[in-house]
């Protein structure tokens, strides 16, 4: 009977709230994806954003009922529409789902395979430094022991102190015959520190030697022999040392003094030997 008196007032379409909702929900943000309240409110809320008019609907105590099969067409043709949106929605709410599973999965490798290289890395870096910490404990003792006689402890220091003080002796050789002065030697090498020197000062005295002119080694070999007849028996002897001897004193200026000289020099030579040739 209630069934003859509904389609009598002329409401074709009725539907439980649940139903209803359930299937046209999407067509409304307020009820979609899900409404909060009661299912006659939501319905409510549903025909308010479908824009039913007063006189094409009514809510019953469990369901709506719809007079006009056109507004139910149009809730219908509006619900065909709204698929293709719902399925974009799906596809892309499941695509990102897909996505951050990669990427959690990769996020996870990359975690694992930076985990592993951290290790390596810092295994690494601790090998370093264990190898710095034990060349610098071995140079420590071998600075210590340095003094001593070559063992495994102070071996490479002796060997780096050789190679450093030939190093700083190879820029800081001397450059005079009379100046000398020689970089102190560490006692490693005291031996060879003494032949160097001597070799280099023979070297030297080569050089010197080399560069001399007949004239100037003719004045040296005055020297020798005035340090043999003088030294130690004339008390101005050393103050004579850094002077030359002088075999000719009459000055350039004095040029004609030398010329009539000369020319008298020549005229007594002429005399003696003309009186040998009568003798």
């Amino acid at each position: 009977m209630e069934n003859l008196r509904v389609r009598r007032a002329g409401f074709a379409y009725r539907r439980v709230y649940e139903q209803f909702l359930h299937r046209y929900k999407c067509l409304s943000r307020e009820t979609w994806p899900n409404y909060p309240g009661s299912a006659k409110d939501g319905v409510q809320a549903l025909a308010a954003c479908l824009g039913y008019e007063r006189d094409d609907y009514r809510m019953g105590r469990t369901k709506i009922f719809i007079r006009f099969p056109k507004t139910l067409f149009d809730t219908e043709d509006a619900f065909q529409e709204k698929k293709h949106e719902i399925a974009a929605i799906i596809q892309s709410k499941w695509k990102g789902i897909l996505q951050r599973r990669k990427y959690l999965k990769m996020r996870s490798s990359a975690i694992i395979m930076q985990k592993y290289m951290r290790r390596h890395l810092a295994k690494k870096q601790a090998d370093r430094r264990r190898r710095a910490v034990n060349v610098m404990r071995r140079f420590i003792q071998g600075f210590i022991t340095r003094n001593g006689s070559p063992d495994e402890i102070n071996r490479k220091f002796i060997a780096f102190g050789k190679k450093n003080w030939l190093m700083r002796l190879s820029k800081s050789l001397p450059t005079s015959l009379l100046h000398r002065p020689w970089l102190p030697s560490p006692a490693s090498c005291k031996e060879a520190s003494a032949l160097l020197e001597r070799y280099y000062a023979a070297h030297l005295s080569r050089v010197y030697r080399l560069k001399l002119t007949p004239q100037r080694k003719r004045d040296f070999e005055l020297k020798i022999l005035a340090e043999t007849l003088f030294k130690a028996k004339k008390n101005s002897y050393p103050a004579s040392l850094p002077h030359w001897f002088k075999t000719d004193r009459v000055n350039n200026e004095n040029s004609s003094v030398r010329e009539i000289y000369t020319a008298t020099l020549s005229q007594e030579k002429e005399k003696v030997t003309q009186t040998d040739d009568y003798d």
